[in-house]
């Protein structure tokens, strides 16, 4: 597993010989990476910090910062290649890959959420209960769930599918609302427009993306990445779903919490009043 990684690394970025030892040691080493410093992971790697900057800078990252915080999620996604669904599977082993991926998926992205940023946005959907979604395709099928789950906690959400629509809500819409921006691959040009017209605006927005290095998470007040791997198999959507699923589930649970009481009186009169006549 190991060394396939480090091949398709190798084929993306050229690496070289001290770059592959880094990659060696990340692999073997992915849940203490948060806590090193560039000089430790030298020092581990037996390189230079100068070394390690230029590793970084030559697979996408900023800086060492940015490659701490993303650098585990993407090499945990590319381990779920091990997951692909080939030709011939039998029903035990198809239903054995189905379960633990999904299994996998979610821990991944509990792994990967930032606790801070997720308590800020439960917080500030808490206070407005206005929520407001762009979303195309099948994110927005995704997105049509949580607007029925959280109504149940009288927050409301609206998706928005429609180009011209989340044009001219981006134009208009005040600083009263969540906004929320679901995309895949981050590279749809009008999302990115929209992410520009919220940011000259001072609108805060969240971006949900499967995308480490994107313009659309540069613009957002907050990013909850998802595992996805668009070149690593044909699963990978449903693995995005999956996680976007999980995040608005948890978001939901914690709403939940935080309003126990008045969200079970509520349950209670929408039970009367939709049960009445069944």
């Amino acid at each position: 597993m190991s060394q396939r990684i480090l091949d398709r690394l190798n084929e993306n970025y050229h690496l070289s010989e001290n770059d592959q030892v880094i990659v060696t040691y990340l692999l073997e080493h992915l849940e203490e990476i948060p806590q090193l410093s560039s000089r430790e992971l030298a020092k581990k790697t037996y390189t230079s910090a100068t070394t390690i900057i230029r590793f970084i800078k030559k697979i996408g990252y900023k800086n060492y910062s940015d490659f701490k915080y993303h650098i585990v999620l993407m090499l945990k996604n590319m381990n779920l290649d091990n997951y692909d669904i080939f030709s011939g599977e039998d029903i035990l082993s198809i239903s054995q890959k189905v379960s633990q991926l999904e299994n996998d998926t979610i821990q991944k992205t509990k792994d990967s959420l930032n606790q801070k940023d997720l308590q800020d946005i439960v917080s500030s959907i808490e206070s407005q209960k206005y929520v407001d979604i762009y979303a195309n395709d099948t994110n927005s099928t995704i997105c049509y769930y949580a607007a029925h789950i959280f109504s149940r906690l009288g927050i409301f959400v609206q998706v928005y599918k429609d180009t011209d629509l989340q044009i001219n809500h981006a134009l208009n819409i005040k600083n009263n609302h969540v906004i929320m921006i679901v995309s895949k691959h981050s590279r749809n040009p009008y999302l990115i427009d929209l992410s520009q017209t919220l940011l000259r605006r001072h609108i805060p927005f969240i971006v949900f993306t499967g995308q480490n290095q994107n313009r659309l998470s540069q613009n957002a007040t907050y990013t909850i990445h998802t595992p996805f791997d668009p070149q690593s198999s044909s699963i990978q959507e449903w693995v995005f779903y999956t996680s976007l699923k999980y995040i608005f589930d948890l978001i939901y649970s914690l709403l939940y919490s935080m309003s126990y009481e008045k969200t079970k009186k509520y349950e209670q009169l929408y039970d009367q009043i939709f049960f009445k006549n069944l």
